[in-house]
């Protein structure tokens, strides 16, 4: 978040000011063999919870933000960042680079054979 908040102007900024995440439960991040790092609840959820809220999605509508963006960062996070990131159109119908800079960045779409068990709005 620092990074970005460095690297794109406030005029210009999709995130909240304040260092924080849109995971509204309580969570943690671990390793799953095979699979990589993953988002776990550490509690029971009631079907249709909100369990996350995108205040702090990176959005790049501008080549010159992601590059000085990536350049900030260590390489090796740099890598995972270009995992992460993904292409979506935007408020106005145009194509823009997202990234989500809290932990929903370690939730993914599952593949056909996967069962779905949540969804981010």
């Amino acid at each position: 978040q620092d990074a970005y908040r460095r690297a794109v102007p406030p005029g210009k900024s999709t995130i909240v000011l304040e260092p924080t995440t849109g995971m509204l439960v309580p969570h943690e991040v671990r390793w799953v063999p095979g699979k990589g790092r993953g988002l776990f609840t550490i509690k029971d959820i009631k079907k249709d919870v909100v369990i996350w809220k995108n205040i702090q999605t990176a959005i790049f509508t501008d080549e010159l933000f992601w590059r000085r963006f990536v350049s900030t960062i260590p390489y090796e996070l740099a890598c995972d960042v270009h995992q992460w990131a993904y292409v979506s159109k935007d408020e106005h119908g145009e194509t823009a680079l997202y990234l989500e800079l809290d932990d929903a960045s370690f939730t993914n779409t599952p593949g056909d054979d996967e069962d779905v068990n949540s969804k981010l709005h």
